[in-house]
């Protein structure tokens, strides 16, 4: 079941893309779980990080659209963005938080459906792609594609996860993550290292370079495994 919300400060707006949902829930048979907000301020208060689709009107009243999903975005990288608007003056704001698409009031349903369809679809993939992190600033929701490796910190209380968005911090073991990140694409390369294998350019005798820049170790006894499993991975994707 995908989770929706829609934050619009106008209540029939609200209950227009409701209905719309029913209507295509019945109609592609998938089940959604929707809540409504009525002010940028209350999404903010309230958000859950198992959103998968945001639809959210750009201009409402003390915090805006923007500003909003810019907070959003602080935690949850991987939810699709969908602004409402009746006017295109600040698409391209818009596109400083990676939205996926747009819808102009008044809300036309053969538009709605055909655009439904393809958020949903990416909604569901996106599903398989992410991972949940909890520390002692909240929770975040981190896109697998944007994580280059995760290590253990020098304390080894905590690790450090090495995004293209910079490093968040868990205290989750390196044992935890290794598991929820089976048959994703990471390998244990060293006993205090997980990398991302699709960053991997070079493998040398003790060292992975990485695309993003530096490098990484790996274990003698782990050079064999990864390779095979670098092999498997990737082999399956072509």
């Amino acid at each position: 079941m995908l989770k929706i919300i829609i934050c619009d400060d106008e209540e029939y707006i609200q209950e227009e893309i409701k209905e719309l949902i029913f209507m295509m829930s019945n109609e592609i048979n998938e089940k959604f779980f929707i809540t409504t907000f009525s002010s940028g301020e209350e999404l903010i208060e309230k958000y859950s990080i198992d959103t998968d689709i945001l639809f959210l009107d750009i201009s409402m009243g003390k915090t805006d659209g923007i500003h909003t999903a810019q907070y959003i975005r602080k935690i949850d990288e991987k939810v699709l963005i969908v602004f409402i608007t009746s006017v295109m003056g600040k698409v391209f704001d818009a596109f400083k938080v990676s939205a996926h698409d747009f819808l102009l009031k008044p809300i036309h349903p053969k538009v709605f459906k055909s655009e439904f369809i393809d958020i949903v679809k990416k909604a569901k993939n996106n599903k398989e792609r992410v991972i949940e992190i909890k520390n002692d600033k909240g929770y975040y929701k981190i896109d697998l594609n944007h994580i280059s490796y995760i290590t253990i910190e020098k304390n080894a209380r905590n690790i450090s996860i090495v995004t293209n968005n910079g490093t968040i911090f868990s205290s989750y073991s390196l044992s935890e993550i290794e598991y929820k990140l089976t048959d994703k694409g990471f390998y244990r390369c060293h006993k205090s290292f997980i990398v991302n294998v699709t960053y991997i350019i070079e493998i040398n005798k003790n060292n992975l370079i990485l695309r993003v820049g530096g490098e990484i170790p790996i274990g003698k006894s782990r050079k064999s495994g990864l390779k095979q499993y670098m092999m498997e991975y990737l082999g399956a994707k072509l």
